[in-house]
């Protein structure tokens, strides 16, 4: 698996994508991972993806918005992360 500490994520590299969401996820190092409220649904252990998108750019991962959804729909292709209703392509809505 790909190791990295505030390198840039390589899309083409399934194994840096993998190692970013892992490390994504830490709850040491990643995004807060709670249960969550929507559509009057709870689902258990879900993300903002609009706080995903800036743990990236802050992290030094990807150099932007454009970049980091790019990597989250790759997350999604790889079967990584998905939206709680699997509606959605990873999105940043505060952009």
């Amino acid at each position: 698996m790909a190791e990295f500490s505030d390198s840039k994520v390589d899309l083409s590299d399934d194994s840096s994508v993998k190692a970013l969401a892992l490390k994504m996820k830490n709850s040491d190092s990643g995004i807060e991972i709670r249960d969550r409220s929507y559509r009057f649904k709870v689902y258990r252990r879900s993300f903002i993806s609009s706080e995903a998108v800036e743990w990236m750019i802050r992290g030094g991962f990807v150099p932007d918005f454009q970049q980091a959804e790019l990597v989250g729909r790759r997350m999604q292709d790889m079967n990584l992360i998905d939206h709680v209703t699997s509606e959605h392509p990873f999105l940043n809505h505060l952009r």
